[in-house]
């Protein structure tokens, strides 16, 4: 008798019509599937109405055959979120996502149970967060972005460099070019969503979206605000400075997601992981054998030319050889324990994942945005007005320095930068930081000075003192 099939699961929908063309397209998306291994998922991307649906549907109904489990098409009932992800102003990385169950992620029910996040959007401002509260931010006017940019980079080289820094890694320094405003997001305004007082639906938005290709600036109006303060951002698509949003190219990259496999692929993408780095480990063991025998022999050739004054030169050469390759593999066997280690952390996590353990909820995130306690926010209208007239003062300031004090104009216009940055330090309480850095910087500058006036004095006393260690070196060695 002949051998019955056996029976494929499926749930995909019965066509009333027949599936007609699209030929290359379906041998493209063939080939994807059963071709490419690094394609876990594959989406068909293009105007609503055109057929991405049914083309779905007619290859999974023609790859019935090659996938023994069958096929099945996802309910939205049966989705479980694996993270949240809220925009806040122009930022992007891992900071803006959260784990679903992350407790900070405030959940509510709707009519048929399902979970919702809740948002606390900004009052006035363009930042999502996931804790309601007033956030004490900063804003950057473009025509000082030079400036702050410049800052930026002297505070990397400070803290990179010269490990000048009293606080954690991930607390961010302040810019004296920067203006600090508070963002309300209290969440006690409008409420928006399912059960709240207004329902909305999700709008699918795509480059045939007229408004949001064509968006300029405050509600679609380009206001040429010179400050860029009610241009808004320029929708979802742009950029205020006109490039492409992160967010909107790479919709995964722009939180950090982009780096990390679904749960339910997360062992096979282990596993791949695996095989490559114990491949890898292989040809490093034999790279290292064959090295280390080399080294053995190159080692019992100098022992022979040893003693012979005619070897001497090529004993000499042999040597400095046998250091280079030495070297070498003490480099080879370094990197070898990095690649044990790196398969020993793998494996542990592998068994992480067998317990369906996926880990500390917010390893991932290296500076949280929390509300600003009330002690902050007591001074946070008085910095925002002493950030809002410093910098017209500062220019105020130089004016008349180079109309009345031209020959003081370098030293005024220090002490007026510097009175700025010491009231910035203590609005933001790190008047600590600033003492220290400036007493750092002032020894460096001493430093530098005394080299300058010095220089050939030092040099000489250099050139002494290495002339006598070298000589107490030598006297050491023929007297022991």
């Amino acid at each position: 008798a002949q051998k019955a099939k056996p029976q494929i699961r499926y749930n995909l929908p019965s066509q009333a019509t027949t599936f007609i063309g699209r030929e290359r397209e379906l041998a493209d998306i063939k080939r994807l599937l059963l071709e490419e291994p690094d394609c876990r998922l594959l989406n068909l991307v293009g105007p609503g109405g055109i057929g991405k649906t049914r083309l779905a549907l007619a290859t999974a109904a023609q790859l019935l055959e090659t996938h023994s489990d069958g096929a099945e098409l996802p309910s939205v009932d049966r989705l479980v979120p694996e993270w949240v992800a809220y925009a806040s102003h122009d930022f992007s990385g891992d900071d803006l996502r959260r784990r679903w169950d992350d407790p900070e992620i405030l959940k509510v029910p709707d009519a048929q149970g399902n979970l919702h996040p809740v948002v606390f959007a900004g009052a006035g401002s363009h930042a999502s967060y996931f804790s309601q509260g007033e956030y004490l931010t900063e804003l950057e006017l473009p025509f000082l972005s030079a400036l702050v940019q410049l800052v930026d980079k002297l505070q990397s080289l400070w803290v990179k460099v010269l490990h000048q820094s009293s606080g954690s890694a991930s607390s961010p320094g302040f810019n004296v070019f920067r203006i600090p405003f508070v963002d309300y997001a209290r969440g006690d305004g409008l409420a928006l969503g399912p059960g709240q007082d207004r329902e909305w639906q999700p709008e699918v938005i795509s480059e045939s979206t007229a408004w949001a290709i064509s968006y300029r600036g405050l509600w679609g109006l380009y206001a040429r605000d010179p400050i860029a303060g009610e241009n808004a951002p320029a929708g979802p698509v742009y950029n205020r400075d006109g490039s492409v949003r992160q967010s909107w190219c790479n919709p995964l990259g722009w939180a950090g997601l982009d780096k990390l496999p679904p749960n339910h692929d997360a062992p096979d993408v282990l596993k791949r992981k695996v095989d490559e780095i114990q491949a890898y480990q292989v040809s490093l063991k034999t790279i290292i054998e064959q090295q280390s025998s080399k080294l053995v022999g190159m080692g019992v050739e100098a022992a022979a030319m040893q003693g012979y004054p005619h070897l001497e030169q090529a004993h000499r050469a042999q040597e400095e050889q046998i250091a280079t390759l030495s070297a070498e593999v003490h480099h080879l066997r370094q990197e070898l324990a990095q690649v044990d280690a790196r398969l020993d952390a793998l494996r542990l996590y592998g068994e992480q994942l067998s317990q369906a353990d996926p880990g500390p909820m917010r390893a991932h995130i290296h500076r949280a945005h929390h509300p600003s306690p009330e002690s902050e926010l007591r001074l946070a209208s008085v910095a925002e007005f002493v950030a809002a007239v410093s910098i017209g003062a500062l220019m105020v300031g130089i004016v008349l320095l180079i109309v009345f004090a031209r020959h003081y104009l370098l030293i005024g216009l220090a002490a007026m930068i510097g009175v700025l940055i010491f009231i910035e330090a203590g609005f933001r309480r790190q008047l600590h930081r600033l003492i220290n850095s400036m007493t750092v910087g002032l020894a460096i500058v001493s430093a530098m000075v005394l080299l300058f006036e010095f220089f050939w004095q030092i040099v000489v006393i250099g050139v002494l003192a290495a002339g006598l260690y070298i000589m107490w070196e030598n006297l050491r060695e023929i007297t022991g």
